[in-house]
C-alpha cells in the first residue's frame, strides 16, 4: 500500500517506523482501510510517548497498558 502513511501524520520516536508497519500489515493481509486505521492508533501512541519525554526503548508493556488505559 503505496503512500498509506502519508494519509496519516505520524510525528514522534515511532514516526521512522510507519512505512514498514504499514507494509507488514498489508503483507498479513489487512486491508488498506484496516492498515490505515491501525496506523493512526500508533501515531497516537508515538504523541502520547512525545508528550511523556519517552523514546522507543521506553516503550515497555507496562506503558502500552498506561497508554491503553487514556485511550
Amino acid at each position: 500500500m503505496v503512500g498509506a502513511s502519508s494519509r496519516v501524520l505520524m510525528t514522534g520516536p515511532l514516526a521512522p517506523f510507519a512505512d514498514a508497519y504499514v507494509l507488514e500489515l498489508r503483507r498479513r493481509g489487512y486491508t488498506a482501510l484496516t492498515a490505515v486505521n491501525q496506523l493512526r492508533q500508533v501515531a497516537r501512541l508515538s504523541g502520547w510517548l512525545t508528550m511523556r519525554v519517552l523514546g522507543v526503548a521506553e516503550l515497555t508493556d507496562e506503558r502500552v497498558e498506561e497508554f491503553l488505559a487514556v485511550q
